[in-house]
């Protein structure tokens, strides 16, 4: 059956999330004697070469850019309370490739309150980029071979209360919103998420901690034109877990459950579009259900962290439906000297739709990074950067190994200078 994309709709501001969270929380603070505030200006520019940056399977076009991120952080703490937010402006332009110049737009908050026995906190973020990504691993990544530009916001209050001395409760919701600016075009679409989870955490010994959580999650897309027609998932889940320190510079944990998801997805007749040129809408149910799992493993050395983690879990994608995602990642900081810093990492990705039979969204990704950082002066810092990309699509012919290959080569040299940060005791 064929879905119909829905028209690009104008969001509600989000830019006004994260501001208006901040605003809030920040007149909700209690007044005390005295308030820390700091602010930190920097500026970073970085160049950069990429020889397939539109991660096609027949290599595109090799491009050379600069990109200018001006952002500035700003704090206040008191003793109870503390906020802390960041806005990041990033310029992007390639060489003879202006149709992939880009103008992106960050923002970040963090909060949290303490009483005697709670903890109340808030995150809250906002971006305004692009959908092909130079350095990190998103689930849209693979999705489009063109420039998208992709707007996305996240909430997240959590209520954290001490039962206990070793027994800790915490309530927590998250909201993840999407919106991709020609979404029709580029076969992407609006989504939103939201979710709920409820922990229950005991420190049994000094080197054992019990972790039991459930959740539930909420996901729509409008995939209908002038109609309230959504597709929509259900997901329930449940864990068990243990946090377990081996040594003073050893520690893993590991959390096992169980996912189940009821899909309802809104389907064009084909036989009455084909003939009438007009959309028939069904609905087609479908049941998924598995295990998720999340283990980590850290070694502390001298002179450097190697960190280990393995996951299985859900998650939103604008392919229109949830995924389910296998990652496993390895990764290294090494401090080779006072003020330079080595880091390496490796990391693979399994993708694949849930709720849908439409397996050209199912991917495999995987990456390799290694960075060099040198910290010039306390305000001036110099890194380069390698990254190896390669992904694998699934063509959705017949059969289970039809995964057509890409892969792109990169790297980045970055020069970035801090003010020194300004601070006001009021």
């Amino acid at each position: 059956m064929t879905r119909m994309h829905p028209t690009p709709h104008r969001l509600i501001p989000p830019a006004l999330l994260p501001i208006l969270g901040f605003v809030a929380a920040l007149v909700a603070a209690p007044a005390a004697r005295s308030t820390e505030w700091s602010i930190t200006p920097a500026v970073s520019l970085q160049e950069l070469y990429n020889d397939n940056i539109l991660l096609t399977p027949v290599p595109g076009p090799a491009v050379t850019g600069t990109i200018l991120s001006p952002s500035v952080d700003v704090s206040a703490q008191q003793e109870a309370w503390n906020l802390s937010g960041t806005a990041q402006w990033q310029s992007t332009r390639y060489g003879g490739h202006s149709d992939l110049n880009t103008n992106n737009q960050y923002l970040n908050l963090q909060s949290n309150y303490q009483t005697l026995r709670s903890t109340w906190a808030l995150t809250g973020t906002y971006a305004k980029e692009s959908v092909l990504t130079g350095t990190s691993y998103v689930a849209d990544v693979g999705l489009v071979h063109t420039q998208v530009e992709r707007i996305t916001r996240t909430l997240s209050p959590t209520w954290t209360w001490i039962v206990t001395p070793n027994v800790n409760l915490q309530l927590s919701y998250q909201y993840d919103g999407a919106g991709y600016l020609k979404a029709a075009t580029a076969g992407l679409f609006n989504y939103s998420q939201n979710a709920v989870n409820v922990q229950l955490s005991d420190q049994v010994t000094p080197r054992n901690q019990i972790i039991g959580s459930v959740g539930y999650s909420y996901f729509k897309v409008p995939v209908l034109q002038f109609a309230q027609e959504y597709d929509k998932s259900n997901t329930s889940t449940a864990m068990i877990g243990l946090n377990h320190q081996f040594s003073n510079t050893l520690t893993g944990s590991l959390s096992v459950g169980a996912q189940g998801t009821r899909s309802a997805e809104r389907q064009c007749n084909p036989f009455i579009l084909a003939y009438f040129g007009q959309c028939y809408a069904e609905t087609a149910f479908s049941k998924n259900s598995g295990t998720i799992y999340n283990a980590t493993l850290t070694k502390q050395f001298e002179r450097n962290t190697v960190n280990l983690a393995f996951g299985r879990s859900i998650s939103p994608s604008g392919a229109g439906t949830q995924v389910l995602i296998d990652s496993s990642t390895l990764g290294d900081n090494w401090q080779i000297s006072p003020r330079l810093l080595g880091l390496a990492s490796v990391n693979a990705y399994r993708i694949r739709a849930v709720g849908t039979s439409v397996t050209e969204l199912n991917r495999d990704y995987y990456g390799a990074s290694t960075e060099l950082r040198w910290e010039w002066t306390r305000n001036l810092k110099v890194s380069a950067q390698y990254q190896y990309i390669w992904v694998k699509y699934d063509s959705g012919g017949p059969g289970s190994n039809n995964m057509i290959p890409a892969k792109s080569s990169s790297v980045y040299l970055t020069l970035k200078y801090s003010w020194p940060y300004l601070t006001l005791s009021r």
